[in-house]
């Protein structure tokens, strides 16, 4: 729906081994029937009064004498984006996995050449995976680094949101930083244990074949996706806000851990997870307990993304 609002099409895809289908699945991608019930439901919203929607001079596009909802240009360009559409019926005859077909336009490539010689930072997350392997292709041609800002490693029943264990190596090999996500996904409910199994997973196959692990973190926190919830396991209130909460690392790190206050609101990461980025850093010491190293790694990060900074800055030299 995001694709067919900013460009006016649907995706075009093809068949794949991954097991992610368009409006198939009613976990993931959208369930076909429901997405066909949805304009019936629009439709009956319509009538709503809203006097935003408002628009008196008849000689004016939009002319809407009586404020309601549907006359309301935002809810109109709604209403079209779940109109019937063939490209529902195609998505159905496809077999197999669905990718995107599309990789970059001769615009495009252009543009990746571009950035890179201003010394720009590539994040190449969310492109299709003919894209992905487009832009590697050129940055490998001048060891020029590039970054993932927010994903995971990509199961059998992940979708092209996740990354190929092969592309994760060939950043590796180039320099680039992989941040690993912290918000709900299709395949678990992120808390610090899951954010951690994804770290490390994302930093082994980074070592693979010679490559430098460069992993931080990326939370993609943006109004429709959230920050990690409560672990399930997580210790009592007054047991993790206390000052002796961990054996293994000094008292002096660990010293007058309080609560975070806002106003006269006080928030407990125990029962409320991460709800606001205030928490983070019980987050962070959540992961801490759990895994040391991790944290150790985390910390380090932005020193990684400081040195693919300026490898991006060497490397924009020698393209011409």
């Amino acid at each position: 729906m995001a694709t067919k609002f900013s460009s006016g099409n649907f995706y075009q895809v093809e068949s794949s081994t991954i097991k992610y289908r368009l409006c198939i699945s009613p976990a993931i991608g959208g369930d076909f029937s429901v997405i066909q019930g949805i304009p019936v439901t629009l439709d009956a919203m319509s009538g709503t009064p809203y006097p935003p929607a408002f628009q008196g001079d008849p000689f004016k596009p939009g002319y809407c004498p009586v404020p309601i909802l549907g006359c309301w240009k935002t809810f109109q360009i709604v209403r079209s984006l779940f109109a019937p559409n063939p490209a529902y019926l195609i998505y159905s005859v496809i077999p197999g996995g669905h990718v995107n077909a599309k990789g970059l336009t001769n615009i495009g490539k252009i543009a990746i050449k571009e950035m890179m010689k201003l010394g720009m930072i590539i994040d190449i997350d969310h492109m299709s995976d003919k894209s992905q392997n487009e832009t590697l292709n050129s940055a490998e041609q001048f060891q020029y680094p590039v970054n993932i800002g927010h994903n995971g490693i990509r199961k059998q029943t992940g979708s092209e949101r996740h990354a190929l264990e092969a592309t994760v190596e060939r950043i590796a090999k180039l320099g680039g930083v992989f941040g690993v996500g912290t918000s709900d996904s299709e395949e678990h409910n992120s808390d610090a244990a899951t954010f951690i199994s994804s770290f490390n997973e994302v930093w082994s196959v980074m070592a693979r074949n010679g490559g430098i692990p460069r992993v931080a973190m990326g939370t993609d926190v943006n109004g429709m996706e959230r920050l990690p919830r409560a672990s399930k396991n997580i210790p009592d209130s007054a047991q993790f806000y206390s000052a002796h909460f961990y054996t293994d690392i000094p008292d002096n790190l660990e010293d007058d851990f309080q609560k975070c206050v806002t106003g006269n609101r006080q928030w407990d990461y125990t029962r409320e997870g991460v709800a606001h980025y205030g928490l983070m850093a019980d987050f962070i010491r959540d992961v801490r307990k759990r895994n040391v190293s991790v944290q150790q790694r985390l910390m380090d990060s932005a020193e990684y993304f400081a040195q693919m900074w300026e490898k991006c800055e060497v490397s924009k030299t020698n393209i011409k």
